[in-house]
Protein backbone atom coordinates (compact mmCIF):
# COMPACT_ATOMS: atom_id res chain seq x y z
CA UNK A 1 0.00 0.00 0.00
CA UNK A 2 2.86 2.26 0.75
CA UNK A 3 4.05 1.79 -2.83
CA UNK A 4 0.62 2.74 -4.18
CA UNK A 5 0.59 5.88 -2.14
CA UNK A 6 4.08 6.75 -3.10
CA UNK A 7 3.52 5.95 -6.77
CA UNK A 8 0.03 7.59 -6.83
CA UNK A 9 0.97 10.90 -5.26
CA UNK A 10 2.85 12.31 -8.23
CA UNK A 11 -0.05 11.50 -10.55
CA UNK A 12 -2.55 13.22 -8.28
CA UNK A 13 -0.31 16.29 -7.92
CA UNK A 14 0.11 16.48 -11.69
CA UNK A 15 -3.69 16.33 -12.18
CA UNK A 16 -4.28 19.03 -9.55
CA UNK A 17 -1.63 21.26 -11.14
CA UNK A 18 -3.12 20.86 -14.64
CA UNK A 19 -6.66 21.52 -13.37
CA UNK A 20 -5.48 24.63 -11.54
CA UNK A 21 -3.66 25.88 -14.64
CA UNK A 22 -6.72 25.35 -16.86
CA UNK A 23 -8.91 27.20 -14.33
CA UNK A 24 -6.51 30.12 -14.15
CA UNK A 25 -6.38 30.36 -17.95
CA UNK A 26 -10.18 30.29 -18.24
CA UNK A 27 -10.55 33.00 -15.62
CA UNK A 28 -7.97 35.08 -17.42
CA UNK A 29 -9.79 34.75 -20.75
CA UNK A 30 -13.20 35.39 -19.23
CA UNK A 31 -11.86 38.30 -17.21
CA UNK A 32 -10.32 39.94 -20.28
CA UNK A 33 -13.59 40.18 -22.26
CA UNK A 34 -15.53 42.32 -19.74
CA UNK A 35 -12.54 44.63 -19.39
CA UNK A 36 -12.41 45.19 -23.15
CA UNK A 37 -16.15 45.84 -23.33
CA UNK A 38 -15.94 48.22 -20.39
CA UNK A 39 -13.01 50.02 -22.00
CA UNK A 40 -14.99 50.56 -25.21
CA UNK A 41 -17.99 51.86 -23.30
CA UNK A 42 -15.85 54.26 -21.30
CA UNK A 43 -14.18 55.53 -24.48
CA UNK A 44 -17.55 55.97 -26.15
CA UNK A 45 -18.99 57.86 -23.19
CA UNK A 46 -15.92 60.00 -22.58
CA UNK A 47 -15.55 61.09 -26.20
CA UNK A 48 -17.82 64.12 -26.87
CA UNK A 49 -19.78 64.27 -30.08
CA UNK A 50 -17.87 66.02 -32.82
CA UNK A 51 -14.36 65.11 -31.55
CA UNK A 52 -11.93 62.34 -32.38
CA UNK A 53 -9.26 60.84 -30.15
CA UNK A 54 -5.81 59.93 -31.39
CA UNK A 55 -2.22 60.20 -30.15
CA UNK A 56 -3.44 61.68 -26.83
CA UNK A 57 -4.77 64.73 -28.76
CA UNK A 58 -8.33 65.91 -29.22
CA UNK A 59 -9.17 67.46 -32.58
CA UNK A 60 -12.46 69.25 -33.05
CA UNK A 61 -14.48 68.22 -36.07
CA UNK A 62 -16.22 71.20 -37.73
CA UNK A 63 -19.99 71.13 -37.47
CA UNK A 64 -21.75 70.16 -40.66
CA UNK A 65 -24.90 72.08 -39.74
CA UNK A 66 -25.32 74.94 -42.25
CA UNK A 67 -25.23 78.44 -40.79
CA UNK A 68 -28.58 80.15 -40.48
CA UNK A 69 -28.66 83.09 -42.91
CA UNK A 70 -29.06 86.49 -41.37
CA UNK A 71 -32.60 87.76 -41.41
CA UNK A 72 -33.13 90.51 -43.92
CA UNK A 73 -35.02 93.48 -42.59
CA UNK A 74 -37.32 95.20 -45.00
CA UNK A 75 -37.07 98.97 -44.97
CA UNK A 76 -40.25 100.50 -43.52
CA UNK A 77 -42.59 102.22 -45.91
CA UNK A 78 -42.58 106.01 -45.88
CA UNK A 79 -44.11 107.45 -42.74
CA UNK A 80 -45.19 104.09 -41.35
CA UNK A 81 -45.72 103.86 -37.59
CA UNK A 82 -42.16 102.55 -37.11
CA UNK A 83 -40.39 104.96 -39.45
CA UNK A 84 -38.95 108.19 -37.96
CA UNK A 85 -38.52 109.83 -41.36
CA UNK A 86 -40.13 109.81 -44.76
CA UNK A 87 -37.91 108.78 -47.64
CA UNK A 88 -37.43 110.95 -50.70
CA UNK A 89 -35.81 113.97 -49.06
CA UNK A 90 -32.61 115.12 -50.70
CA UNK A 91 -31.65 118.00 -48.37
CA UNK A 92 -31.18 118.66 -44.68
CA UNK A 93 -30.59 121.84 -42.70
CA UNK A 94 -29.43 122.10 -39.10
CA UNK A 95 -31.69 123.67 -36.49
CA UNK A 96 -29.88 124.59 -33.25
CA UNK A 97 -31.81 124.57 -29.98
CA UNK A 98 -29.93 125.14 -26.72
CA UNK A 99 -26.63 123.88 -28.11
CA UNK A 100 -28.36 120.84 -29.60
CA UNK A 101 -28.33 120.39 -33.37
CA UNK A 102 -31.33 118.80 -35.07
CA UNK A 103 -31.05 117.93 -38.79
CA UNK A 104 -34.31 118.91 -40.49
CA UNK A 105 -35.05 117.26 -43.83
CA UNK A 106 -36.59 119.27 -46.64
CA UNK A 107 -37.08 119.63 -50.37
CA UNK A 108 -37.57 122.88 -52.25
CA UNK A 109 -38.60 123.61 -55.82
CA UNK A 110 -38.17 127.09 -57.32
CA UNK A 111 -35.68 128.47 -54.83
CA UNK A 112 -33.20 127.78 -52.06
CA UNK A 113 -33.37 127.44 -48.30
CA UNK A 114 -30.93 129.90 -46.73
CA UNK A 115 -31.35 128.57 -43.18
CA UNK A 116 -33.59 127.57 -40.28
CA UNK A 117 -33.94 129.51 -37.05
CA UNK A 118 -35.90 128.76 -33.85
CA UNK A 119 -38.16 131.21 -32.04
CA UNK A 120 -38.85 129.40 -28.82
CA UNK A 121 -40.94 132.21 -27.34
CA UNK A 122 -43.44 131.62 -30.13
CA UNK A 123 -42.81 127.85 -30.46
CA UNK A 124 -41.92 128.65 -34.07
CA UNK A 125 -39.47 127.42 -36.67
CA UNK A 126 -38.45 130.14 -39.13
CA UNK A 127 -37.28 129.20 -42.64
CA UNK A 128 -35.46 131.86 -44.67
CA UNK A 129 -35.90 131.35 -48.43
CA UNK A 130 -34.23 132.66 -51.55
CA UNK A 131 -36.79 132.27 -54.37
CA UNK A 132 -35.79 131.52 -57.94
CA UNK A 133 -36.42 133.66 -61.07
CA UNK A 134 -39.79 134.95 -62.22
CA UNK A 135 -40.19 132.06 -64.65
CA UNK A 136 -40.30 129.39 -61.94
CA UNK A 137 -43.56 127.48 -61.55
CA UNK A 138 -44.86 125.13 -58.85
CA UNK A 139 -42.66 126.65 -56.17
CA UNK A 140 -43.08 124.52 -53.07
CA UNK A 141 -41.23 124.08 -49.80
CA UNK A 142 -41.63 120.63 -48.21
CA UNK A 143 -40.36 120.17 -44.66
CA UNK A 144 -40.31 117.32 -42.17
CA UNK A 145 -40.91 118.47 -38.60
CA UNK A 146 -39.75 115.99 -35.94
CA UNK A 147 -42.23 115.86 -33.08
CA UNK A 148 -39.39 116.03 -30.56
CA UNK A 149 -38.49 119.44 -32.03
CA UNK A 150 -41.88 121.05 -32.70
CA UNK A 151 -45.46 119.82 -32.69
CA UNK A 152 -49.00 121.10 -32.57
CA UNK A 153 -51.40 119.38 -30.16
CA UNK A 154 -54.94 119.93 -28.94
CA UNK A 155 -57.12 118.34 -26.27
CA UNK A 156 -56.53 114.65 -25.74
CA UNK A 157 -53.07 114.98 -27.29
CA UNK A 158 -54.60 114.97 -30.77
CA UNK A 159 -52.86 116.63 -33.73
CA UNK A 160 -53.96 120.15 -34.58
CA UNK A 161 -53.05 122.43 -37.47
CA UNK A 162 -49.83 124.42 -37.43
CA UNK A 163 -50.07 128.14 -38.03
CA UNK A 164 -48.03 128.97 -41.14
CA UNK A 165 -47.18 132.51 -42.21
CA UNK A 166 -45.18 133.79 -45.18
CA UNK A 167 -43.76 137.28 -44.72
CA UNK A 168 -46.13 137.69 -41.76
CA UNK A 169 -49.25 136.68 -43.72
CA UNK A 170 -51.21 133.54 -42.86
CA UNK A 171 -51.24 130.89 -45.61
CA UNK A 172 -52.67 127.44 -46.12
CA UNK A 173 -50.43 124.40 -46.36
CA UNK A 174 -50.79 120.70 -47.13
CA UNK A 175 -50.49 117.96 -44.50
CA UNK A 176 -48.59 115.48 -46.64
CA UNK A 177 -47.90 112.76 -44.07
CA UNK A 178 -47.40 112.08 -40.38
CA UNK A 179 -46.53 109.34 -37.94
CA UNK A 180 -45.54 109.00 -34.29
CA UNK A 181 -42.20 110.71 -34.92
CA UNK A 182 -42.72 113.46 -37.47
CA UNK A 183 -45.13 115.52 -39.54
CA UNK A 184 -44.56 116.68 -43.12
CA UNK A 185 -45.87 119.95 -44.49
CA UNK A 186 -46.02 121.18 -48.08
CA UNK A 187 -46.00 125.00 -48.38
CA UNK A 188 -46.47 126.86 -51.67
CA UNK A 189 -44.60 130.14 -52.10
CA UNK A 190 -43.97 132.72 -54.80
CA UNK A 191 -41.00 134.64 -56.18
CA UNK A 192 -41.26 137.50 -53.67
CA UNK A 193 -41.54 135.37 -50.53
CA UNK A 194 -38.64 135.33 -48.10
CA UNK A 195 -39.62 134.20 -44.57
CA UNK A 196 -41.77 131.20 -43.68
CA UNK A 197 -42.89 130.85 -40.05
CA UNK A 198 -44.26 127.53 -38.77
CA UNK A 199 -45.85 127.81 -35.31
CA UNK A 200 -46.97 124.92 -33.14
CA UNK A 201 -48.12 124.50 -29.56
CA UNK A 202 -44.96 122.91 -28.13
CA UNK A 203 -41.25 122.96 -28.78
CA UNK A 204 -38.34 121.00 -27.38
CA UNK A 205 -37.10 122.58 -24.11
Amino acid sequence: MSKTVKNGMPAILIMIFLFSSITVLQQGVLGLQPNQTSSKNITSQATPQGTSLGSNKTSTVPSTTPATPAQTQTAPSPMSSGSPNMTGFTNAANLTLKDKIFPIKYNITGGKLVGLLPDKDKTTVVAVLSPGGSGEKNMIFTIELPRNVIDSKGQGNTDTKFVVKIDNKGVEYKDLANNLNARILGIDFSKGDRVVEITGTQMTP
